[in-house]
């Protein structure tokens, strides 16, 4: 792995570059050998929205057609694709999660205070070290359980250690997370790059109000209340105070999370497909957020 220049000295891996442009790739070929086949794309890195006008005209020319269709979550996203000067097919749709509901998810109490949490890669482009600042200069009462892995491990049990509000889980696999999500009240995500995160979807799903970055696309699924500035220890910290001393706004907004979170996953992704004329064997996939 290593960095190269691309796009006024801005330099990212290589790797993450390559993720998506496999993709692109993979069209044109796919395009070559079965003119006829309908191409879908589903843009899901942050990063990947900025950089796309960048991209050589050929490469550009070749993301459209009437056999493509992009699959995009906001306006974000679309916007990017728009001012690539792409002539390529939009839709818009809801996140793509796999959850089966049931009468005993979602029923987070209140009787012992409230219950944040945190689920991502512990690395400061997630705003873990945002988080850990909000907290530590908050005299609130509350709990905050911090679920991931990364580089800043050491930096997050550092912080548990000397704050017992704060317990790390480390990397927790799906069930277990689900878990936590149906025991927590809120979900804090500041991340400074995102494009549709999958545990805002999950956390929206379990009835968890949220407290996000309005970075990528989230801002055309969140309403605007639950949004903040990214890079904004303040905003963080204003935002678990103002919940801590209204519980009850808590449960409003993760019951209209909930009802929002009945659009996502397979069903409307389905009726897409059968606008578009598509037939399918349709797996979900978890993958990075470098995915498209």
């Amino acid at each position: 792995s290593g960095n190269f220049m691309f796009n006024n000295n801005k330099t990212q891996t290589v790797w993450e570059r390559l993720g998506a442009l496999e993709k692109v790739f993979i069209g044109f070929i796919v395009r070559r050998i079965h003119p006829d086949a309908t191409i879908l794309y589903l843009p899901r890195a942050g990063k990947w929205a900025s950089e796309v006008i960048h991209y050589p005209k050929f490469i550009r020319s070749r993301l459209s057609g009437s056999k493509v269709h992009w699959l995009c979550q906001g306006k974000a996203t679309e916007k990017a694709l728009l001012s690539a000067n792409t002539a390529c097919n939009i839709l818009l749709f809801s996140p793509l999660i796999s959850v089966t509901y049931s009468a005993e998810q979602a029923v987070n109490s209140y009787k012992n205070g409230l219950r944040f949490i945190f689920v991502g890669w512990l690395e400061k482009e997630k705003g873990i070290l945002d988080l850990l600042s909000a907290v530590s200069s908050s005299a609130e009462t509350f709990h905050l359980d911090i679920v991931g892995n990364g580089t800043l491990n050491g930096v997050v049990e550092k912080a548990a250690k000397n704050d017992s509000r704060i317990t790390f889980h480390g990397w927790k696999v799906r069930d277990e997370l689900f878990k936590m999500y149906t025991a927590s009240h809120c979900l804090i995500l500041p991340s400074h790059s995102e494009g549709f995160p999958n545990v805002v979807a999950e956390a929206m799903v379990h009835k968890c109000a949220l407290i996000v970055s309005d970075v990528g696309d989230i801002s055309g699924i969140v309403e605007p209340t639950q949004l903040i500035q990214s890079k904004s220890p303040e905003q963080i910290a204003n935002q678990i105070a103002f919940l801590v001393r209204a519980p009850e706004i808590t449960q409003q907004r993760g019951l209209h999370n909930y009802e929002r979170s009945k659009t996502f996953g397979i069903v409307g992704f389905d009726q897409i497909l059968k606008n578009i004329g598509v037939l399918y064997k349709f797996e979900t996939h978890s993958g990075s957020d470098n995915d498209i």
